[in-house]
């Protein structure tokens, strides 16, 4: 017996439901997105799934389909802490920078900005980036800005903060910057870390938080730091 179609996330862009069978999931896009949906089907981070001709539905079979912020409240359910432990953050980091090198060296798009609105969890085992107005095309090592944004809109790199007209252009790593702090964000319990570095500008701002942190001197750590530099041609990631 078939059940009633469930909605599951949504945003100004996207949609995901569940149903009629349950099980099965779609990804509904406002705007076709070829770059995302193949960076979600190459890696696999989802398995199985097939694509419409117009790039706009992604359909997979999953057993949950959550968001992170979800997520998040379940492990502190499990654990007490809204912080997640260092292990659950390098897996988090590693499917994401799996999922952006897959746009930057096969699609030739980066993302601008991520948010944790942005960001699905599929069988909590896997994380992915959604967010489609904010992936966009790289040339010669830069994208173009051309649509205003906040600095709530998602993680902002120091390049983006310094923006004073549009449009305007930005090193393709203005993303390294960004899922950087998304990372220190679901490691710490609050966000006066991000707070701290919009007053100031400055990445120093978040390492200060970091550098508190027992995740100090551990993988997780050097990639974040190689992350978090204001220059943005001197930002590296290197797989844990």
């Amino acid at each position: 017996m078939d059940n009633p179609i469930r909605e599951v996330y949504s945003s100004d862009f996207i949609k995901i439901e569940e149903g009629p069978t349950r099980g099965i999931f779609r990804i509904l896009f406002v705007y076709s997105n070829r770059p995302i949906i193949n960076s979600l089907l190459k890696t696999k981070i989802i398995q199985g799934g097939t694509s419409s001709d117009t790039y706009r539905v992604l359909q997979f079979k999953a057993s949950s389909v959550k968001s992170l912020n979800q997520f998040r409240e379940e492990m502190k359910l499990k654990t007490g802490s809204q912080a997640l432990p260092i292990n659950i953050a390098a897996h988090i980091t590693m499917t994401l920078v799996e999922q952006l090198n897959y746009l930057i060296t096969h699609e030739s798009h980066t993302i601008i900005g991520y948010n944790p609105d942005n960001i699905i969890v599929i069988n909590d085992k896997k994380f992915a980036f959604l967010g489609s107005d904010s992936a966009i095309e790289i040339k010669d090592n830069m994208c173009q800005i051309s649509y205003p944004f906040t600095k709530t809109d998602f993680y902002v790199s120091p390049e983006l903060l310094n923006i004073k007209e549009l449009p305007s252009y930005v090193h393709y790593k203005t993303a390294y910057f960004s899922l950087a702090c998304l990372i220190v964000g679901v490691l710490l319990v609050d966000d006066d870390y991000y707070k701290d570095y919009l007053r100031h500008g400055k990445s120093e701002n978040i390492m200060e938080y970091l550098n508190k942190h027992h995740i100090v001197n551990t993988k997780l750590y050097w990639l974040l730091s190689r992350c978090l530099i204001d220059d943005p041609t001197k930002r590296r990631i290197l797989l844990l």
